[in-house]
């Protein structure tokens, strides 16, 4: 994984290196951000900036951490489209939906919004994560953060609550749509494409989303394992997992 972690750090750098609104200092601290962030159970910047030495100070740091949320579907685009082009024209992509909460302690900041957890079975503060994996030939390749800044959604005239697994369904879907807007360009089959997901990604209407975009996928749900336009990988690995469980 440190691997992996180094060659995402290389593109992110060599992105925002690019982008006329952040300096050197702003690459720097948001990637200490990110990293605290990925695979954490809690995240407090005051505890970030005083292992920093202090030499970034918090309300910097929560300032980046906005302004990263402007830009991340950009970095995003720019990363899928640098790996996807060295990647061979028969494999197949296996996009893996996570969306882990990390708590936040101490003061309020950005995006520090109320979640449930359901680990805990109660209301916390956190942020919330949707991260996009990418895996070829039992490799990661790539992984992309996506934070959710808000749990309310826009409409003509105001902005209403929603279920908080709509919105992270919503952000599962722009970035897989983002993913084969780049292999579409590139003539690759959405055939090669399967997005695996837990329970919490089972609805119809985040499934009916992919089946919609021709997507194949694999989901495992709490008493089933569904599968759309099963391949012989999707079919072997289904029946592994579905012994005791009622198929659909």
């Amino acid at each position: 994984m440190t691997e992996i972690t180094n060659s995402f750090q290389k593109k992110f750098f060599l992105y925002l290196e690019k982008s006329s609104c952040l300096t050197k200092r702003d690459h720097e601290a948001l990637w200490e951000i990110i990293s605290a962030l990925i695979g954490s159970s809690s995240f407090s910047l005051s505890s970030l900036s005083t292992r920093l030495g202090r030499r970034i100070g918090h309300n910097y740091l929560a300032r980046l951490l906005k302004k990263y949320s402007f830009i991340q579907r950009k970095v995003m685009k720019a990363l899928l489209k640098d790996v996807l082009t060295s990647i061979g024209n028969h494999k197949k992509f296996y996009l893996i939906i996570d969306d882990p909460l990390v708590e936040k302690s101490g003061q309020k900041i950005f995006a520090s919004l109320r979640w449930y957890n359901h680990s805990s079975k109660r209301q916390t503060r956190a942020l919330c994560l949707v991260n996009l994996v990418l895996e070829v030939d039992g490799k990661v390749l790539l992984f992309i953060p996506w934070l959710l800044t808000s749990t309310t959604k826009p409409t003509k005239k105001l902005s209403k609550k929603v279920k908080h697994q709509d919105l992270k369904n919503e952000a599962a879907i722009t970035m897989i749509q983002s993913f084969i807007n780049v292999t579409d360009i590139q003539g690759i089959s959405r055939q090669r494409i399967i997005i695996e997901a837990d329970s919490w990604y089972s609805p119809y209407e985040f499934r009916s989303s992919l089946q919609k975009l021709s997507l194949d996928y694999r989901i495992d749900g709490k008493s089933n394992y569904s599968v759309q336009k099963v391949d012989h990988d999707a079919k072997k690995k289904a029946n592994e997992q579905t012994r005791g469980r009622k198929r659909t």
